[in-house]
């Protein structure tokens, strides 16, 4: 019975989810097991969301901090042993990397199998160099050189090199939006990832040079361009 009231639980959107455990002893901790953390603001901001952008640069910064304190409580609560989707989504940027990269180690380490991360700027037409860096220390690259890999196919780390590795192997779904990646970012993954079946990035700024080893994905999507890869039904 606990596991049924946990997959219900998991139907549910994340802010319904924890107000379950008002209903009984028996529901109060339920919430934090469930595997779907769909942490997109507008669910726990409502419409104050779409006024973000008028807002004065004070609240504002305020608005950003608690939407990271939220999404980190809900990471630190988070009891379950895995979880299928982590979305994250609000106007964050590289001054909460550290936290940023706590998340996607905590989505990792619960083998993610859908991961979005969505972290818009203020002036969402044009790329700053306030984006969001993905931490290459999650793929084991940050002691390998840019130009080294560059020149190297077998400079592409496996998953055996990278510290937090365990749940790579589980992604089927993975989505940048305004995020900044870097070509050796998506080679690792299309190289290390063997469920793969979708791969979106939209708004970088450090996508140069990308090398594909090989094609496991069944479709890659850039920037506005989209590439079906595989058998095609006609």
């Amino acid at each position: 019975m606990p596991g049924l009231l946990s997959s219900i639980v998991s139907l549910l959107p994340l802010k319904e989810a924890a107000a379950t455990s008002i209903l009984s002893r028996r529901w109060q901790y339920l919430w934090s097991s469930t595997m779907n953390l769909d942490l997109d603001a507008k669910f726990e901001l409502g419409e104050y969301l779409f006024r973000f952008m008028v807002m004065e640069p004070e609240l504002k910064d305020q608005e950003q901090h608690r939407y990271v304190s939220w999404v980190d409580n809900v990471v630190e609560q988070h009891r379950g042993p895995t979880i299928e989707h982590f979305r994250a989504c609000f106007y964050v940027d590289f001054r909460f990397s550290s936290l940023l990269d706590k998340w996607i180690q905590f989505a990792m380490n619960k083998r993610v199998q859908v991961l979005e991360l969505v972290f818009y700027l203020e002036f969402s037409n044009r790329i700053s160099d306030d984006l969001y860096p993905f931490p290459h220390k999650l793929l084991g690259l940050e002691n390998v050189s840019t130009s080294k890999l560059k020149d190297m196919h077998s400079d592409i780390p496996s998953l055996h090199s990278c510290g937090y590795n365990i749940g790579f192997k589980f992604l089927r779904v993975l989505r940048f939006r305004y995020v900044d990646v870097t070509g050796e970012v998506l080679e690792c993954h299309l190289a290390n990832c063997p469920v793969l079946e979708r791969l979106t990035v939209h708004f970088t700024k450090n996508l140069v040079g990308l090398r594909v080893v090989c094609w496991s994905v069944g479709c890659f999507e850039i920037f506005r361009y989209t590439v079906m890869l595989g058998p095609q039904k006609h």
